[in-house]
């Protein structure tokens, strides 16, 4: 039987180090709702199919992709290839390589922070505080690589390096930042902090590290495996939090996740058929009635209406036959959506019941 050993606990606003096993837990503030990152252990993927694409931004929620047009990276959720605690991972692969990096080229993944989750933080303010971001990493190509911290408006960004040091092996890696006490950082639901880690970036996109500044991806050493055919790279167990001391990963249930993720994109169901919304046509042209989303969403959301296997601009007949939609209106708010679908030409049959699935979009 294990023994575990823990410091004296005063009280907890003191700034006494407490430790369990040697590992530090945080000394100020509470220990849920620590990790300001979203879906960190990459769990949820209603928004990206989970398998390898070259088009799919989102490889699983909350996690956005932005590469250059020289090349190209195929991005997958993983589910066999990741460190011990963990069952899913994003893998990104060079599917055709960039020679060169130009100056503006490059390749990201990253999330967006809402404002209202870092306002505790106080960037901005002369009492902004230090964070630290930790993550497991692997990557065919070993060497240095960027995480960059940056705000909304993109012109104040931190950019620290860390070193992948063996190929093909999974690390744990831990990066403070102090606070910014400068700039400008939204605190409301627009982008409040925006983590960004480069896979490869050109020179107008680097900076010095370690200290806040203009607009960066990354430094001169950043490691470009955009330009090697088939080099991969993997990320897990990411989480962001107030403090200088890396915490455990603060791992959420299931629902508690998902519902986080809602906030931002949601289907009608999970995005593989089997659910969906029913209406009668008013008349031949017109279907109306409401949508209910999921969660409260972040703001009124963009709706797209699907057929039931997932053919955008379509609504289905109870025999499974679609019609094609027009030109149409939607208006709603972040808790639920009216809309009036226009059939192109005279498609619909007054009284009879039709189908469709949609998908809401309010992401940063």
């Amino acid at each position: 039987m294990s023994t575990i050993k823990v410091n004296t606990i005063s009280p907890r606003n003191t700034g006494e180090t407490i430790s369990v096993n040697g590992i530090a837990l945080p000394n100020a503030g509470t220990l849920a709702n620590r990790n300001k990152i979203i879906n960190g252990g990459m769990r949820i993927s209603v928004r990206g199919s989970g398998a390898a694409t070259l088009t799919e931004t989102y490889p699983v929620d909350r996690f956005e992709q932005a590469f250059s047009t020289d090349g190209a990276v195929s991005f997958q959720k993983e589910t066999t290839d990741v460190p011990a605690g963990f069952d899913f991972s994003i893998k990104g692969t060079v599917t055709t390589a960039d020679g060169t990096v130009g100056s503006s080229q490059g390749w990201t993944i990253g999330q967006k922070i809402e404002g209202h989750n870092v306002t505790d933080l106080q960037f901005g303010t002369a009492n902004a505080k230090s964070v630290t971001v930790s993550f497991w990493v692997k990557s065919s190509v070993a060497g240095v690589y960027c995480v960059t911290l940056r705000n909304g408006a993109d012109d104040r960004a931190f950019v620290s390096e860390y070193t992948i040091s063996s190929a093909n092996t999974w690390e744990y890696k831990t990066i403070t930042v102090a606070g910014d006490t400068a700039g400008t950082w939204n605190k409301a639901n627009s982008t409040g902090l925006d983590v960004i880690f480069c896979l490869s970036g050109g020179s107008s996109k680097q900076r010095a590290a370690g200290s806040w500044g203009t607009f960066a991806d990354c430094t001169s050493n950043q490691t470009q495996i955009l330009e090697t055919l088939n080099a991969n790279w993997l990320l897990t167990g990411v989480q962001v939090e107030a403090g200088t001391n890396a915490t455990p990963f603060e791992y959420r249930n299931y629902g508690d996740e998902l519902a986080r993720c809602q906030r931002y994109f949601t289907w009608s169901d999970d995005g593989n058929g089997g659910c969906y919304e029913i209406g009668a046509a008013i008349n031949s042209e017109r279907i109306a009635g409401p949508i209910h989303f999921n969660q409260t969403m972040r703001t009124t959301p963009t709706i797209t209406i699907y057929s039931n296997n997932l053919v955008a601009g379509k609504v289905n007949l109870y025999n499974n036959s679609s019609v094609n939609l027009g030109s149409g209106f939607i208006a709603g708010s972040v808790r639920a959506a009216g809309y009036r679908f226009v059939t192109d030409g005279s498609g619909l049959t007054a009284g009879t019941f039709y189908s469709w699935e949609w998908s809401a979009d309010a992401e940063l």
